[in-house]
């Protein structure tokens, strides 16, 4: 358990671009650290890993559920020196924007971007740019719909996000 806090402690430490109020559950991995940035109110899950080797951007009042994967650098196996990749590491951002949330085992594929308000479903894969407000879910995932955007947009100018109230009360 002291392990589990010095490790989260020095995790967010390292983490020189970021926010305020970020949950962070242990266990959890971070590579690269140095290339991620988070916002404000956010909570990652037990579990999670994120590889920021090329850039992770992480929003505002987005939720992770548990292992999540973030992967920002993939293997170059396109190679004419050596099977099944050679030395180089093709890095892609990752951008998730404000008000994601990221169910359970999901895993984030190099140069994604989920943009604001998306619902990424449980176990998904994300191989391609995830929408405003979608819904997506599946390997490779696929949009299944769309929140109600009037009502997301509702709830977001009156300031009423889920982190903020449970953690930190009523605040705007």
């Amino acid at each position: 358990m002291v392990f589990s806090r010095i490790r989260k402690y020095l995790a967010l430490k390292r983490i020189t671009n970021q926010g305020t109020n970020i949950i962070i559950k242990p266990p959890f991995h971070i590579d690269y650290d140095e290339n991620i940035k988070i916002g404000n109110h956010v909570y990652i899950n037990r579990g999670s890993r994120l590889n920021g080797h090329g850039g992770i951007k992480i929003g505002s009042n987005v939720v992770f559920g548990p292992e999540v994967f973030v992967w920002s650098a993939d293997h170059h196996y396109d190679s004419d020196t050596y099977i099944p990749y050679d030395e180089k590491v093709i890095k892609k951002i990752i951008e998730i924007e404000d008000n994601v949330w990221i169910g359970a085992h999901a895993k984030i594929l190099p140069g994604i971007k989920i943009e604001e308000g998306a619902i990424v479903a449980m176990g998904s894969v994300i191989t391609k740019n995830v929408p405003k407000g979608a819904i997506v879910g599946g390997n490779p995932a696929r949009i299944l719909k769309y929140r109600d955007l009037e009502k997301y947009e509702r709830l977001k100018n009156e300031g009423k996000y889920y982190l903020k109230h449970k953690y930190l009360g009523n605040l705007k």
